[in-house]
């Protein structure tokens, strides 16, 4: 509604007494929000809404809302809140307390404007990342379409990022109205024509009718984002089923006439997509939607001239949105809730999904206030981010990669095992290195999923120029995508030459931005115990080029006792070893380390694992199809049987109308033998289902099975790939190496 006298002044006022705050202000009438569902209160919660949305997506504000009709003496709020508070809601990301961002009062009860009997305030505040008022996609249960919320969006962009095939075109044309299934799930939605539709209709009105009535679009976004892709179909219909309390839906064919060019009614469809939609692919860039997104043709009934209108939808790697502008989300500008780009949108979403959540740190809010400091980049990976509580204990999705550095004899392989809590990598007594090569291993603990790298001392064991490129290569391929934290382990007793020749060389082939992922262990903490000693104090006493190395990795140092026979001692040590990676983590925003070698290994990965996946899905698409023979054999014969029991009903039937044909008093047993015909049919309909239920039953044991022993494969063939294509960074690395040898003696 259009702002009043009263609104005007209010406004005026409140914005003279608040200088410092943003104001929206909106006029409702009270009869429309709290009436039962109508579009006009739709159309004034979402006008609300907006006013709301902007201000979440600045620096917070007020909205002052003019509740036309509010008596005076009425100062209850719930039905209000029920209609206004409930369409707020909706807009704040996953894990947002609604408190925590609004709150109400009448204004009334504001110093100064008492006499406002009718205004409602609302403080609104800032949200961190960003608030959608409506992302226009959507996402598909077993039974409807439902909207799609900002998190599930980012999963999706984080999880298909890598993926080059936008469209995997895996939907076949049906050939005939048998193969369509008479039921409905997730993958398939089946819709009759309206009647609205039928008779002589323009081809701009019935194509508009399949887009928005029948809700083609939002199938689209849906099933775009199941694997297998989904079915729309038009022409089915369905009618309810009661019979002694039993209730179901059955659904028959409903062929109709096109009173339209088929053609032309399938390339406006076509055309549909470019000018009403718009997809974000895995890679994170807005695109015109692709033209295979969909098939769209009809099938023909038999001895007909009626059709039933098919759309095959494709699954998608990224996002479809059924609005070209994107998702619909505001900002505060210039005094006025303005449309915030879609771009924006996109970086202030992905921003905030990689934001740490813990610990709350004055750094990480800064960071949120600069959110150009948090833009993705090219050269550095954003990994998702361990969290650790106060005891170590701690989830996520992303593995932690840690490799350990040292000169021989330090202690890297048994403080290796030690986080890792198995005997995995070689130790011995002796000064010589134990680790020839560097090794890999995997364990989890405190519900987190640890990868450690123990490397072979790089000085003090003759190695030679071509020996410390394979290792710097194979450390490169183990640690694909890229690397948490850098782990120097020193024995507490000395800060040896060997030791500061490692991290110098180090630093000329990784960068000087490794020290930002540098991490001092150092060991024997029994001995500083002994000397009653601090690890403050003992790098107080030390030489000036350990002082140096503390401060150049911003004083991240932990102790660890690896010779404590006390299991909760060595736990101890472990975790403040994953709290230090973990506020680490923090501060640099979430990125991990990587460099132009792990691009290139990224890449020889990506093409093999393209190679295996391609085997992969050839071998379950083979065991599918023997599967599917035998299951269509035991069918085909049973339904074979029971169509001729069905025949022979009916044939019984037939002959029981002729005989009674003058004898009316036949005509109960036509009636029960009638009755006999419809449920059989329903039987052999229950068959069908049952039959195609199984089917795609045994379908996902089998995905789920070959694609547990994928991942193993995959496993697998990253040490394959470590082992078999070091030589490939090698190369280059060895000249590499040889330079930064020489400018360290030079």
């Amino acid at each position: 509604m259009d702002k009043c006298k009263s609104c005007q002044q209010t406004e005026e006022e409140y914005k003279q007494k608040n200088l410092n705050e943003s104001v929206l202000l909106e006029h409702v009438s009270r009869a429309t929000v709290t009436s039962k569902k109508t579009p006009q209160k739709e159309r004034t919660l979402r006008q609300l809404a907006k006013a709301a949305n902007a201000l979440l997506n600045s620096d917070g504000g007020v909205l002052l809302i003019h509740v036309c009709g509010q008596q005076q003496w009425d100062r209850d709020l719930e039905l209000l809140d029920e209609a206004i508070g409930k369409r707020f809601s909706t807009m704040l990301p996953s894990g947002c307390q609604y408190s925590d961002y609004f709150s109400r009062k009448w204004l009334s009860n504001v110093s100064c404007f008492e006499r406002f009997q009718d205004f409602l305030l609302f403080r609104i505040t800032k949200i961190h990342g960003v608030s959608t008022l409506d992302t226009k996609t959507k996402m598909r249960n077993d039974f409807e379409n439902v909207n799609a919320p900002c998190s599930v969006i980012a999963t999706i962009l984080r999880r298909g990022g890598d993926n080059e095939d936008q469209v995997a075109a895996n939907m076949v044309r049906h050939t005939s109205l048998v193969d369509i299934p008479l039921h409905e799930d997730r993958e398939s939605e089946l819709k009759s024509l309206p009647q609205q539709a039928h008779g002589e209709k323009a081809v701009e009105d019935v194509t508009d009718w399949i887009w928005h009535d029948l809700k083609l679009k939002d199938n689209i976004t849906s099933m775009s984002k199941l694997q297998k892709g989904g079915r729309f179909y038009i022409g089915i219909s369905e009618e309810p089923f009661n019979k002694r309390d039993y209730k179901t839906k059955t659904r028959y064919m409903n062929a109709f006439n096109f009173c339209v060019d088929i053609n032309e009614l399938i390339q406006r469809l076509y055309n549909k997509l470019k000018t009403d939609m718009i997809v974000l692919t895995g890679k994170g860039s807005f695109q015109e939607a692709p033209s295979d997104l969909i098939d769209v043709y009809a099938i023909l009934e038999h001895c007909t001239d009626k059709y039933v209108l098919c759309v095959n939808i494709n699954h998608f790697n990224g996002i479809v949105f059924h609005d070209k502008d994107g998702p619909e989300v505001y900002t505060f500008q210039n005094g006025t809730a303005c449309c915030m780009s879609k771009e924006e949108w996109l970086h202030r979403l992905l921003s905030f999904c990689h934001q740490p959540m813990w610990p709350y740190r004055p750094q990480a809010v800064d960071a949120f206030r600069n959110m150009d400091s948090y833009r993705p980049s090219s050269s550095k990976l954003i990994c998702d981010r361990p969290t650790f509580t106060a005891d170590g204990q701690g989830s996520s999705t992303e593995a932690i990669k840690m490799v350990l550095l040292g000169s021989s004899g330090s202690g890297k392989s048994l403080t290796g095992n030690n986080i890792l809590n198995r005997e995995i990598f070689h130790t011995g007594v002796s000064s010589r290195s134990k680790t020839g090569q560097c090794q890999k291993g995997v364990a989890e603990r405190y519900g987190r999923e640890i990868h450690i790298i123990d490397t072979p001392g790089m000085f003090g064991t003759s190695m030679t120029t071509e020996e410390i490129a394979r290792e710097v290569a194979r450390c490169v391929w183990l640690t694909v995508p890229g690397i948490h934290a850098f782990v120097l382990v020193i024995k507490i007793d000395r800060f040896t030459e060997e030791v500061q020749t490692t991290v110098d060389l180090l630093s000329q082939i990784f960068g000087d931005v490794m020290m930002k992922y540098l991490i001092i262990l150092f060991t024997r903490k029994d001995d500083l115990i002994r000397d009653s000693l601090t690890v403050e104090e003992f790098i107080a006493e030390s030489p000036g080029e350990l002082k140096r190395l503390v401060i150049a990795c911003q004083n991240r140092f932990v102790v660890f006792n690896n010779r404590s026979e006390s299991e909760q001692d060595r736990n101890q040590d472990v975790q403040s070893l994953l709290r230090a990676v973990d506020n680490m983590i923090v501060d640099n925003k979430g990125r991990c380390y990587n460099n132009w070698m792990h691009l290139s290994a990224g890449r020889i990965m990506k093409e093999r694992e393209e190679q295996l996946r391609l085997r992969h899905m050839m071998e379950v698409q083979e065991r599918k199809d023997s599967m599917k023979r035998e299951w269509k054999k035991k069918h085909e014969k049973t339904k074979a049987e029971m169509s001729e029991k069905l025949a022979q009903l009916q044939n019984w039937l037939q002959d029981l109308k002729q005989e009674r044909l003058s004898d009316s008093t036949g005509s109960s047993e036509i009636h029960a033998l009638q009755q006999d015909i419809r449920d059989y049919k329903m039987m052999i309909e229950r068959h069908q289902m049952q039959y195609e239920e199984e089917v795609s039953k045994q379908e996902r044991e089998i995905e789920a099975a070959m694609n547990l022993h994928f991942r193993v494969e995959i496993q697998k063939e990253v040490e394959m790939c470590a082992n078999g294509n070091v030589s490939v960074l090698e190369a280059g690395l060895k000249t590499f190496v040889t330079i930064a040898l020489s400018s360290m003696q030079g």
